[in-house]
């Protein structure tokens, strides 16, 4: 309105003020009456800057009634996007009812029902849509055919200069595999929503009303770079807005309309009103949900290790490991993702690591490539790790199985909760309407961040970090073995411990899989099952300081997404530690407060 941004545009729901972002659907059958003020904003209203929006809900009737309606578009009536049949390929489906009356009536002196003294009315509305935003032009996506082919055999291995690289079959679509649809794929969405009213007339002038409203959705969020490919990771939305009010006014009447006329002072009330909103938002995949692991889990990688020795004198001495061999087992959790590296590690030669290498010698040049020596050359071909994820197609559209929401992070919540309180006194004064108001309002909000996909990383940079590499000589050997044919023992080492360099996670990861909790023993991270992780594993510094991106951004919650139940001060950041000895970096919700006072004048002239 007026040009202003979508958030200076104020909603009021029967003297509610809703907060910015919070859903504003109701039933239609709920409204009364609906006030648009583009200019002019009356104090009442407070600091507007752009338009109000000032909606009234309908009141209980003196009589019962009732009402259903049901409107649709057409259904879907198979699993494709496309099998829907009617008016249009969107499928809107609306079913609304509503019903109000008397609860209680007043009696005369002889008993008869004179006036309600308790009435209520209550409107509810289910939603249904296949496509909550249709697009003019509609939508595109490769033939189904297409896409059975690549999901079946979704990697490619293509020679490049003496070497091999792993690259995805969509690379090679052609033209004639993409079809266009009208229907834009998995932005669906459900919507509940609800109102209702409760009058009591406790006197001739005195009424209370308690009212409400909710508005539930739960959508697939659109997004456009997934359509051609990925449209299964559309994001999934459930937003909830509710609100709750009670209201106390009070009229002052003269006892007969003679008195009435005749009286300086007319039409004159004052009402008070407590109100109750809050809102929440929760993003998170559609298919892991807060499966947190498993959103970037490939498979089980399995790395095979062996010794290294260096000739000193007449003694081999052991001076590190060398990674020999990496075996891949799918996992079932995203298994495009799986399938694409299964390709890799059964489309190319098995070859035996040679054994001169681990005693100095360079292969250098020789028969040994090495395509399944290490997480590094997997990696380097192509391979997709635990926590990778695929590259884009032309930088335009996501590769299956790629998680992304366009709009933050994977993982999110926001809570925002409003308590209001206000006062209004208002009588006419000869030509003046005074009215004469009190506001208080305190609004909280809350956010949790949390990129899933990156834990993984974050886990194989911290799980190993303590342990340094093998110093032959400074210390004893751990174990002296004298093997067949060797002319010089072979003297093995331990790995050395830093104790500067240890890692919360990689204590409490050891304590999970039953080893020493400062042990030297390497993990290996992406040998692991996701159910062996979880996000307390790690503290919260881990988290917010992870290389050279955050993984975890929260306000109002702790760094697990646990709701704060006190008010952490700003030294608690730096100073505030839990039972584990570990800095919670608390921050507190963003909590501001609007009060306000207001005094308005209307009044006319007789003769300008």
């Amino acid at each position: 309105i007026r040009g202003a941004r979508t958030e200076a545009t104020y909603y009021y729901i029967d003297g509610v003020k809703v907060p910015a972002g919070a859903g504003t659907g109701l039933p239609k059958g709920a409204i009364e009456e609906v006030q648009v003020i583009t200019g002019g904003v009356p104090a009442n209203y407070g600091d507007v800057t752009g338009g109000l929006i000032n909606i009234t809900t309908r009141g209980p009737s003196r009589q019962f009634f009732g009402g259903a309606e049901y409107l649709t578009s057409g259904f879907k009536v198979g699993k494709d996007i496309t099998d829907i049949i009617g008016l249009d390929k969107f499928a809107f489906n609306q079913v609304e009812a509503s019903v109000s009356g008397p609860l209680l009536f007043r009696k005369d002196s002889l008993g008869n029902k004179s006036k309600p003294l308790i009435g209520f009315f209550l409107s509810g509305q289910y939603t249904n849509v296949v496509d909550n935003g249709p697009s003019y032009i509609g939508d595109v996506r490769v033939r189904r055919d297409v896409r059975d082919g690549i999901e079946a055999n979704p990697g490619q291995v293509l020679s490049t200069g003496g070497d091999v690289a792993l690259v995805n079959r969509t690379e090679f679509l052609r033209t004639s595999d993409i079809e266009s649809i009208p229907t834009r794929q998995n932005a669906g969405e459900v919507i509940y929503t609800a109102s209702g009213k409760i009058d009591i007339a406790t006197t001739q002038n005195v009424q209370l009303t308690m009212g409400g409203s909710l508005d539930y959705s739960n959508r697939q969020s659109y997004n456009r770079n997934n359509s051609l490919l990925n449209p299964e990771r559309n994001v999934r939305t459930k937003e909830l807005s509710w609100r709750a009010f009670i209201k106390y006014t009070q009229r002052f009447t003269n006892r007969t309309s003679e008195e009435e006329k005749k009286s300086t002072i007319k039409n004159a009330f004052y009402s008070l009103q407590f109100d109750y909103s809050r809102y929440q938002n929760n993003v998170q995949d559609f298919v892991h949900g807060d499966r947190l692991f498993d959103y970037g889990y490939v498979g089980r990688f399995t790395t095979y290790r062996a010794p290294q020795f260096e000739l000193r004198g007449s003694r081999w001495v052991q001076v590190g490991e060398r990674d020999t061999l990496v075996t891949f087992s799918p996992g079932t959790q995203n298994p495009y993702l799986a399938a694409f590296d299964n390709y890799y590690f059964n489309a190319l030669p098995r070859e035996q690591f040679p054994i001169p290498a681990l005693f100095g010698a360079q292969i250098d040049g020789g028969p040994y490539v090495g395509y399944y020596q290490d997480l590094i050359e997997v990696q380097r071909r192509g391979v997709l790790l635990n926590g990778n994820r695929p590259v884009s197609l032309y930088q335009m559209w996501n590769n299956p199985g790629f998680i992304d929401d366009p709009n933050g992070a994977e993982f999110r919540k926001r809570l925002n909760e409003q308590v209001r309180f206000t006062a209004v006194g208002s009588a006419d004064i000869g030509q003046h309407a005074v009215m004469v108001g009190i506001e208080y309002e305190q609004l909280t909000q809350r956010r949790y961040d949390l990129s899933p996909v990156g834990l993984w990383t974050r886990a194989r940079g911290l799980a190993n970090f303590h342990l340094e590499n093998f110093v032959g000589d400074s210390l004893p050997p751990s174990a002296i073995v004298q093997l067949p044919n060797s002319p010089f023992p072979f003297h093995y080492y331990d790995r050395l411990f830093s104790a500067d360099a240890f890692k919360f996670f990689s204590g409490n990861l050891r304590s999970a899989l039953g080893l020493d909790r400062t042990g030297l023993d390497y993990i290996d991270i992406d040998a692991l099952d996701p159910s062996v992780f979880t996000l307390d594993m790690f503290e919260p510094d881990e988290l917010i300081n992870a290389g050279n991106s955050t993984l975890v951004s929260y306000v109002g919650y702790d760094y697990l997404g646990n709701k704060l139940t006190r008010k952490p001060s700003f030294d608690d950041f730096f100073t505030q530690k839990d039972d584990r000895g570990v800095n919670t970096r608390a921050q507190a919700p963003f909590q501001p407060i609007y009060m306000a006072g207001y005094v308005m004048d209307k009044f006319a002239f007789d003769d300008i």
